[in-house]
């Protein structure tokens, strides 16, 4: 399987073909991504590791929208929902590396016209550039109906040296509300999180939001959750590790931010380390439109127009805790 090497000054990259998936993110030489020991495990990618997530990332309720008066059906591959695109989506793609410099990857690839139930040929490119010891990623989408499109990075952050659970970062996150969730993982309602376990503007040690009383955290055993960002700053999250001293910034151009804590990972696979990797042992920021949001009237739609072009920006910077 194909590995694409980019680097600038202290950070570098290795990206895979499959899902234009994320494989190493090392900056000054310690990795700071999960990744699968075997590497045919990305074929299938069933925790997404590191995947490009899409056409339409999150669930879909009852595998179901309706779109300029038609009703697509689309997979049920987590019944009765659609999630993550469907059976045949951007993480199991073999995506094509058209372009390449010391600094920057770009991958294509294509979706056909009723593809896992959506409408349109979709054209997909993403760039990766790291610059100033951020890596950018770039994705541009172009499709020839009106259709949905929702694309992001699900790469599993830990910036502990020897991938210890996360429940020592420290995580600010610049929100005010927070999409509240079924038992099923759809989106019910838009609530203030000011004076909840959600209220994470000022750093917070996730152990003390893993132990909260709060019900949705019980509920989902951790953070499972869409954060609309408030654009308070020149950054939309910013998480560290006391043991490394490493800090990753994430700024983007979407409105929302899933941020999922690996409530589920089991060990059901082992690192490229040979570490086993379970509960807590990643954090995921999932920059996105918000989940479900066709199927939801308090949510703002977001439709692509035939030839329109699709384009947003997901930026992880590196940097140090200063003493």
């Amino acid at each position: 399987m194909k590995k694409v090497h980019i680097k600038d000054g202290d950070l570098e990259a290795t990206i895979i073909e499959y899902g234009a998936s994320i494989y190493e993110l090392k900056y000054k030489g310690t990795n700071t991504v999960l990744n699968y020991k075997n590497l045919e495990d990305y074929k299938t990618n069933k925790t997404f590791l590191g995947a490009t997530v899409g056409r339409v990332a999150g669930r879909i309720s009852n595998a179901q929208f309706t779109l300029n008066g038609q009703t697509y059906h689309l997979d049920q591959n987590e019944f009765p929902k659609s999630t993550h695109g469907g059976l045949t989506n951007l993480t199991t793609k073999s995506w094509d590396l058209i372009e390449q410099t010391p600094n920057t990857a770009i991958f294509t690839t294509t979706l056909k016209d009723k593809d896992s139930g959506y409408p349109g040929n979709l054209e997909v490119k993403v760039i990766y550039k790291i610059h100033n010891n951020t890596l950018h990623i770039n994705y541009i989408a172009k499709s020839d109906k009106d259709t949905l499109v929702n694309i992001t990075n699900h790469s599993y952050f830990n910036l502990n040296p020897e991938n210890e659970k996360v429940s020592n970062h420290k995580l600010q996150l610049l929100s005010n509300s927070y999409l509240a969730l079924r038992e099923d993982s759809l989106p019910y309602a838009l609530l203030d999180s000011e004076g909840t376990a959600f209220d994470l503007n000022e750093p917070t040690l996730l152990n003390e939001t893993f132990e909260s009383s709060d019900e949705q955290i019980r509920r989902f055993e951790g953070i499972d959750h869409p954060f609309e960002l408030s654009k308070a700053l020149d950054y939309d999250a910013k998480i560290s590790s006391p043991q490394s001293k490493i800090t990753l910034t994430i700024k983007t151009s979407y409105p929302y931010l899933v941020v999922y804590s690996g409530n589920q990972l089991d060990e059901s696979f082992e690192d490229a380390e040979g570490r086993k990797v379970g509960k807590h042992q990643g954090i995921c920021f999932e920059a996105q439109y918000a989940p479900d949001f066709i199927n939801q009237d308090y949510l703002e739609n977001h439709i692509l127009k035939a030839n329109q072009e699709y384009n947003h920006v997901i930026s992880f910077g590196f940097g140090e805790i200063e003493d």
